[in-house]
């Protein structure tokens, strides 16, 4: 409760001599960077989401491969791994990337049917995703 009074003294003070478009500036950089950075996490999840999906068909490439000629097959559990990568989270990301983008209000949407998920024990998300 003390540092809520003080900081709040400190804004006042800031107004009362810098003045309220001194304040809003400063709020305002910190929304701009607080946005920014969120938006950064987003896009380097996806990034991460690319090279897992890049992995996955790069497997089935070396197995496919390795049925046709001598190249070394890959091992089981790269297999286990594509497999779930191209079947699992890459329709993970459809399915999220169609909510947000063909139904109006789609981010609300898609919020709310990952809060219903996760009460249920399950994500919606890509794994990428969910761990950001």
């Amino acid at each position: 409760m003390k540092n809520i009074k003080s900081e709040s003294v400190e804004i006042i003070r800031h107004i009362e001599n810098e003045g309220i478009e001194s304040e809003i500036k400063n709020l305002e950089k910190e929304l701009f960077s607080s946005t920014i950075s969120k938006i950064y996490s987003v896009l380097k999840s996806f990034e991460i989401e690319g090279d897992d999906t890049k992995d996955a068909v790069k497997t089935f490439l070396d197995l496919l491969k390795s049925k046709l000629g001598n190249n070394p097959r890959p091992s089981n559990e790269e297999i286990k791994q594509a497999i779930h990568q191209i079947s699992v989270e890459d329709v993970k990301v459809a399915v999220i990337g169609t909510l947000f983008l063909a139904v109006p209000g789609g981010v609300l949407l898609t919020t709310f049917l990952g809060l219903v998920a996760k009460h249920f024990g399950f994500s919606i998300f890509p794994d990428a995703i969910r761990n950001r």
